[in-house]
């Protein structure tokens, strides 16, 4: 079970930090809603889709990946359009404002991003080693490092810049992931 643990924490980190988009998404979404939340709706997208990989491997594998992709663009556009909307300054302490941050980084993660390299590892892994709770334990501390990454960066920029220039920055860079995502579902 070691065993299966460790290749699993490695070979999916090694596979999300090579080009998955939601640890720019994770740093985007720290400097419009406070860093533990996003973490925590990050972390539980996070858990969840390692789950589904490790259950429903082969059969996400075979989803078609031009609804897949374009439910992906979808997601980064709206998120976009939340992250850049100027909203009035809300205390921290309201839990409305806490449901909707967790709910929009939550979202922004879980409906984005579905078949990509670390889901399908994830899913060869278990098949591999016919252990499923090691592997999902693994692939989710594995995707939630890959997002304390992603927040920790976010919320060191947001130090560094003013509000108005982080969200303009962050839905920015939210619509370019998802032109990104639109052209390569364009180009297959």
């Amino acid at each position: 079970m070691l065993q299966a643990f460790s290749a699993t924490y490695l070979a999916v980190l090694l596979a999300e930090l090579a080009g998955d988009r939601s640890l720019y998404a994770a740093a985007s979404l720290t400097r419009r809603y406070r860093a533990a939340l996003v973490y925590c709706g990050i972390s539980l997208a996070f858990c969840l889709k390692a789950g589904i990989a490790v259950l429903f491997g082969n059969w996400v594998a075979h989803l078609p990946s031009s609804l897949v992709g374009w439910a992906s663009v979808g997601t980064f556009f709206v998120s976009a359009i939340i992250v850049g909307w100027k909203k009035p300054e809300i205390e921290h302490t309201d839990d409305g404002s806490a449901t909707s941050s967790l709910l929009v980084c939550f979202a922004t993660v879980f409906l984005t991003e579905w078949v990509d390299a670390g889901q399908l590892t994830t899913a060869a892994m278990a098949a591999r080693f016919g252990s499923p709770v090691a592997v999902w334990g693994a692939a989710t501390i594995a995707l939630m490092t890959k997002g304390l990454l992603g927040v920790t960066v976010g919320a060191e920029l947001g130090r560094r810049l003013p509000g108005s220039v982080w969200r303009v920055v962050g839905a920015g860079s939210l619509t370019f992931l998802g032109v990104l995502t639109m052209l390569d579902q364009i180009h297959r």
